[in-house]
């Protein structure tokens, strides 16, 4: 008798753990609209598969966000079938998340050092700082 496992690739997991609820993400509107004008618009040879990059893309921050998925409409070539935009997009969200946990973990050794924090070299502002009225007594 056939098993099932063998007529599905000859996987032993279970052919249904794919099908197993995954942990709900937040995304901002904005990168789901991003996503849904690339499907639209970009002439990706595949779709780019909200649910597979959700997580990844909910790791960064918005504006992050948004530049992985124009950076993947930039790279991928629409005349090549193989090319896959879910894949590119896993990658270089984990390659920025990657690269943003090492700045952040090389800022805290760069205070304790003595050296300045990387930024854009303005103080920030206090309260009653912001120039737009004066303090109320």
């Amino acid at each position: 008798a056939t098993s099932l496992t063998s007529t599905i690739g000859g996987s032993r997991e279970c052919p249904w753990a794919a099908m197993a609820p995954r942990p709900k993400v937040k995304l901002k509107r904005s990168v789901v609209d991003r996503v849904a004008h690339v499907n639209a618009n970009a002439g990706l040879p595949a779709p780019l598969r909200l649910g597979a990059v959700a997580g990844v893309l909910a790791s960064l921050p918005e504006v992050d966000a948004l530049a992985v998925l124009d950076a993947v409409v930039r790279e991928i070539d629409p005349a090549d079938p193989s090319a896959d935009p879910t894949s590119l997009t896993c990658k270089l969200a984990a390659a920025k998340a990657a690269a943003e946990a090492a700045e952040a973990a090389a800022e805290p050794a760069q205070v304790a050092a003595g050296e300045e924090p990387a930024g854009d070299g303005e103080a920030p502002a206090g309260p009653g700082t912001s120039g737009d009225a004066p303090p109320e007594e």
